[in-house]
């Protein structure tokens, strides 16, 4: 499995819009580990509060009075948004160097970060908001272990202006579905044989925003 941008030809340039970054992580030497590590908190699934919450969000993203006609405004309809699931699209993990760690504490590793934020339109009102996410874990030795896994989430949206739209669905709904792929990605590297990785929060809004970034400098330039 490799990442990959999430496209749709039926919904503008949202497939373009993907929002991408890399970053360094450095962590303990890896150690065969002695004993149960205490599984990290989290919940099961998005609750009906939630939902309620997923709701306010879409509201945030509807255009101000100035950017729409007063009376089109008066007869908009409130915004409705719901999770209807939440699921592993994609799941990879390697782990080819397990008969060094029974040899004892290996060199610090360095762990490379890759993070993708893709959408895609399903029906008319049904979405798909996915975060592509890998890791792979290396030190002077080669590869420790990869893991590479996307998680997804439908999201059901009436009412929603198609300009709230784009936004929405790559920072609102990674954003609520981001701590269920962190708890997945700390059992798996627990159940692998080595010490949970605990991701950080990540502000997918400075995410788009700076991919925007990116591809207006690339469309300003000349060919």
């Amino acid at each position: 499995m490799r990442g990959r941008p999430h496209e749709d030809p039926n919904f503008g340039t949202l497939g373009d819009c993907d929002g991408a970054f890399t970053m360094i992580a450095t962590l303990p030497s890896f150690q065969p580990r002695p004993g149960q590590i205490r599984r990290p908190a989290g919940r099961r699934g998005l609750s009906r509060n939630d939902n309620r919450e997923l709701s306010k969000m879409a509201d945030k993203n509807k255009p101000s009075p100035e950017d729409t006609d007063g009376e089109a405004l008066g007869a908009q309809k409130p915004i409705e948004a719901q999770v209807v699931a939440q699921f592993i699209k994609d799941l990879s993990f390697e782990n080819p160097s397990v008969g060094k760690l029974l040899e004892g504490p290996s060199d610090t590793p360095n762990i490379k970060l890759e993070i993708n934020v893709g959408a895609k339109r399903l029906q008319p009102e049904l979405f798909e908001s996915a975060i592509d996410f890998k890791a792979v874990a290396s030190s002077k030795d080669g590869t420790i272990y990869d893991l590479e896994i996307v998680y997804a989430g439908l999201f059901r949206l009436k009412n929603i202006p198609e300009q709230a739209l784009e936004p929405f669905l790559l920072i609102n709904c990674p954003t609520l579905i981001f701590p269920f792929l962190r708890r997945i990605v700390a059992d798996i590297t627990r159940e692998g044989g080595f010490p949970p990785l605990l991701l950080d929060p990540i502000d997918f809004a400075q995410l788009f925003v700076r991919r925007k970034q990116e591809l207006a400098s690339v469309s300003g330039k000349p060919n």
